[in-house]
């Protein structure tokens, strides 16, 4: 079945999406790295590179926290979504942006 995520994203992410909230629909056994993969493939390479670091790794100042509960950027993969498959409410906080490049 399919689970739905709410997501806000806060922080210095305004300027590369449209809108700061939005609602993913992602398969129940999804982990936190399908959430990020779908969120960047939705909004764009802008996102990506505030998001994501060159090798795929959450950038050191991201915060992700699902329910509440801040995510270790180290295990992406291995971190389900939802333990029960129900709805996730989902913050990205982009804690601030590096000047340059």
């Amino acid at each position: 079945g399919l689970m739905l995520a709410r997501i806000k994203l806060l922080g210095s992410v305004r300027d590369v999406v449209r809108s700061t909230r939005d609602e993913l629909n992602l398969p129940a056994c999804a982990t936190v790295q399908d959430l990020i993969t779908a969120l960047v493939e939705k909004h764009g390479e802008g996102l990506a590179r505030r998001i994501l670091s060159p090798d795929g790794q959450l950038q050191s100042y991201t915060r992700l926290f699902v329910d509440g509960r801040e995510i270790d950027g180290a295990g992406l993969d291995r971190t389900a979504l939802s333990a029960t498959g129900a709805a996730v409410d989902v913050e990205v906080f982009v804690v601030q942006m590096t000047m340059g490049g």
